[in-house]
């Protein structure tokens, strides 16, 4: 059993209540990033219950998608959610995002919301995302950050070490995961770090944006390649 299989049942309530609902807000401005064109090819690297997929939903013209996730509770909800809506195809498979099962350049684009913060190996889910990229195919990773700003800090922390651990007491199957979520998010690198390990992993055009005073980033790269 994976460690996110616990969470699953309540991740989607929890990420509401947790970032007062500005979760979905932030995951339409990750697939903006993309600027996909009709018919592209997409991957969603950690899809959980399938929140980032029914954002790139609203794609005109539509994308042809597919997620992977360690999770298999996860994604039998992402499944049920996706069949319920009706609002995206969509291919779903039990896999490792740093071992991506897919040929090389097999999409488009590759996005990941809020699952790189949590991998052991970043570098080698950059590694895996650069290989299965088309030339000129493009990564966004939605990652929650910790503020940089000095005085939202004492309100950033009030909710976490308060907000944050009490919601998951109340609401979740396994607590302990948002006891240490904050610690996940205090010990992750900046967004200049992360931007700089892309280019390290040979991505391009690399930038990023800060989303609701730093509590929340965007990090994208291109992969500039030409066909053999």
């Amino acid at each position: 059993m994976s460690l996110f299989d616990p969470v699953a049942r309540r991740y989607d309530l929890l990420n509401r209540l947790m970032s007062f609902g500005l979760d979905s807000l932030w995951r339409k401005r990750a697939v903006a990033h993309l600027k996909l064109a009709s018919g592209a090819r997409v991957l969603d690297a950690g899809v959980g219950t399938g929140d980032g997929l029914m954002a790139l939903a609203g794609v005109a013209g539509g994308v042809l998608a597919a997620g992977v996730d360690v999770s298999d509770r996860m994604l039998r909800i992402a499944s049920a959610k996706l069949g319920a809506t009706g609002g995206i195809d969509a291919v779903l498979a039990l896999a490792d995002v740093c071992s991506l099962p897919f040929a090389d350049r097999s999409f488009d684009a590759v996005i990941s919301f809020f699952c790189v913060r949590l991998l052991p190996d970043r570098a080698g889910f950059l590694s895996s995302a650069f290989r299965v990229l088309k030339p000129n195919g493009k990564l966004v990773i939605l990652e929650l950050t910790y503020p940089g700003r000095p005085w939202v800090r004492p309100f950033y922390e009030l909710h976490a070490s308060v907000v944050i651990p009490l919601l998951g007491a109340l609401l979740s199957d396994d607590p302990k995961a948002y006891r240490l979520l904050p610690r996940t998010i205090r010990s992750f690198p900046g967004p200049g770090e992360l931007a700089a390990l892309l280019s390290d992993c040979g991505f391009e055009d690399v930038g990023y944006e800060p989303l609701s005073l730093g509590v929340a980033t965007i990090v994208w790269g291109s992969k500039r390649e030409t066909e053999p």
